[in-house]
């Protein structure tokens, strides 16, 4: 089944795996000391520059590489 929220159009192009994905993201977060303060993480995002690996077959990239083609091959846009 295609994604249709936070990894929508996004497919591994060598398996065609929806996810999961380990994707490299940047959050807001409140840091202390000793690391991050509790669980005050948020704001995460991505682009389609950041860094993606499909976790069923390895494969690894930038997310732009991993945006299902439409039919007549252009990228599909979406936002994130």
């Amino acid at each position: 089944m295609a994604n249709e929220n936070c990894l929508n159009g996004i497919q591994c192009p060598s398996c065609k795996s929806d996810g999961p994905f380990t994707i490299e993201t940047s959050c807001i977060g409140v840091w202390v000391d000793d690391g991050i303060g509790g669980e005050d993480c948020s704001g995460f995002e991505y682009d389609g520059g950041s860094n993606i690996t499909c976790m069923e077959c390895d494969a690894t990239g930038i997310v732009d590489q991993f945006r299902r083609k439409e039919k007549d091959g252009e990228e599909k846009e979406e936002s994130l």
